[in-house]
């Protein structure tokens, strides 16, 4: 290889490296469901099936590699509730920067939930890092 192509190849291998740092993707390293969360961020009643009258679900998240002033942003949603809200509904989003752990939840409507297929997305900016599915049934 001549020697003008390797320095041409080290300095975009320079030039690639602080362009991926900074847009640090990251990734969700965990993201599970429960009934709350300890003040250390250990779920409580870990499980993806809840019940309609589950007072509040909650999700706790943890992301490696994230530039802290990317947003994490999650998003529930209603995947098929037998017609008690259109398929694909988004029930709530909210968004968090600055954090690699942290928590969400859910609670329940006043008639309790709808039985049904959902899930929760997390996005670390605009890109979509995970989904986490959750049912819910009748007892």
């Amino acid at each position: 290889m001549g020697t003008k192509r390797i320095a041409l190849l080290m300095t975009m291998a320079l030039v690639a490296i602080p362009i991926a740092a900074v847009a640090g993707d990251g990734r969700v390293i965990r993201a599970e469901l429960g009934t709350d969360r300890t003040t250390d961020y250990e779920i409580v009643n870990p499980s993806s099936e809840f019940y309609t009258d589950t007072p509040k679900i909650m999700c706790v998240w943890k992301v490696e590699g994230v530039n802290p002033s990317v947003p994490i942003n999650m998003v529930w949603i209603v995947d098929d509730s037998g017609g008690a809200a259109p398929p694909n509904y988004k029930i709530t989003e909210k968004s968090i920067s600055g954090f690699s752990e942290g928590s969400g939840f859910l609670t329940s409507p006043s008639n309790g939930w709808p039985a049904g297929q959902y899930h929760l997305e997390i996005y670390i900016g605009d890109k979509l890092a995970k989904q986490v599915p959750f049912s819910i049934k009748q007892r």
